[in-house]
């Protein structure tokens, strides 16, 4: 009896061990795939922020790999901020409806949150969500004032302000007087850094800002080559 255990156990623990073997393997493979799309869908969202033309087909590209990587990755926070940012620039390129996605951002970014409390991009887009969905004034404050404490020089923040300066500054002079300081630092900042650069002179562009852009950087900033950018001193 001893003699046909023996060969039937070591089979068995062989099996077993080749079981798991190509298991683990499987899951490298599976994560190494999983890497490479997350690094091709934020490299062409540095593209987008540093003003590559974006299609709609580029854009859809992006969008199907963010949500296929949330479908077969659901416990990492990061995968959900990023469909979220794809989404928030579908928003921003006039791929996307506010009413069509606004419901899914926010839940996204609630469930990132939850994971990562202290990622101030998913503070300050959050923001911006809630503004495009006419949320509590207090609910969009609090926001700003989280993503600005917790992301000193993040470049996501300084495009994002930026943003928030042109739309209080149409719509809610109380609020465009309460972030003024923030607005204006980060505009600053992010004209210095070459992640965010270029979407702010589009952005400054695309609002006929020159104007407003050069009293920020009166206001904060005295480096000739940045005033240079807008022709501030003719």
């Amino acid at each position: 009896m001893r003699e046909l255990v023996t060969p039937i156990g070591k089979y068995l623990f062989f099996t077993i061990l080749v079981g798991c073997v190509c298991l683990a393997s499987l899951k490298v493979f599976y994560a190494t795939v999983a890497s490479v799309q997350y690094y091709g869908i934020t490299n062409a969202i540095d593209g987008w922020r540093n003003g590559s033309e974006v299609t709609e087909a580029n854009y859809s590209e992006a969008k199907a790999l963010a949500k296929s990587l949330v479908s077969n990755h659901s416990d990492m926070a990061f995968y959900k901020d990023t469909l979220a940012e794809v989404l928030q620039w579908g928003l921003y390129l006039g791929f996307e409806e506010s009413k069509g996605v606004n419901q899914g951002l926010l839940k996204l970014y609630n469930e990132s949150r939850a994971e990562r409390p202290a990622w101030p991009v998913t503070w300050g887009n959050q923001a911006y969500v809630k503004w495009t969905a006419a949320a509590a004034e207090a609910e969009i404050t609090y926001d700003l004032h989280q993503a600005i404490a917790l992301g000193a020089s993040t470049p996501e923040l300084h495009i994002l302000m930026t943003r928030f300066g042109f739309l209080f500054l149409k719509s809610n002079p109380k609020m465009y007087l309460e972030f003024n300081k923030a607005i204006t630092h980060r505009f600053a900042l992010g004209l210095r850094n070459n992640l965010s650069k270029a979407e702010l002179i589009r952005i400054v562009e695309n609002n006929n800002g020159a104007a407003t852009a050069c009293v920020w950087l009166r206001q904060t900033d005295p480096t000739p080559s940045l005033h240079q950018i807008f022709k501030c001193n003719k």
